[in-house]
């Protein structure tokens, strides 16, 4: 799967590079989407879909970590900037948009993973998200077919 320029596939692009600024630099929320956008460049992306992401991320980072936690063995503090990123931004997605399947978001999360990412990031942020996603969407996850399974 190549890189999409579908609009809300690059608000998330976006959302994970915001995020990855805000772990470096901080500010709120309101500085960062600022500063972001006065330098946003590329195709067009869903505006109002990037400011909620980046928004429910910055909000309450502890509630991330601590979902974090749940799956990931090092500390949330410990993590690649890259990872904790678009661990984030995955896990918001999961918990705060219903409407978007989970199989988008891991797919999307994993194909980022894999243009910013280290050589293995993909594989532990699809582990990760896949985990995740059968808590967070116990319902969905158990309605999909299994990949990868024989049966």
């Amino acid at each position: 799967m190549g890189r999409s320029n579908k609009p809300r596939s690059q608000a998330r692009r976006h959302a994970f590079q915001a995020l990855y600024q805000w772990q470096l630099a901080g500010g709120t929320s309101h500085e960062v989407l600022a500063a972001f956008l006065a330098d946003a460049e590329g195709p067009p992306f869903d505006l109002a879909y990037f400011t909620a992401l980046v928004d429910k991320a910055i909000a309450d980072p502890a509630r991330w970590e601590t979902l974090m936690a749940r799956w990931v063995t090092r500390p949330p503090g410990q993590l690649d900037p890259v990872e904790k990123s678009l661990l984030t931004v995955g896990l918001v997605e999961l918990a705060e948009c219903p409407e978007i399947p989970y199989r988008v978001v891991l797919n999307e999360m994993v194909e980022l993973a894999k243009l910013f990412g280290s050589a293995q990031s993909h594989a532990f942020v699809n582990s990760v998200l896949d985990k995740a996603a059968r808590v967070l969407r116990p319902m969905e996850t158990a309605a999909a077919p299994a990949r990868g399974k024989r049966g």
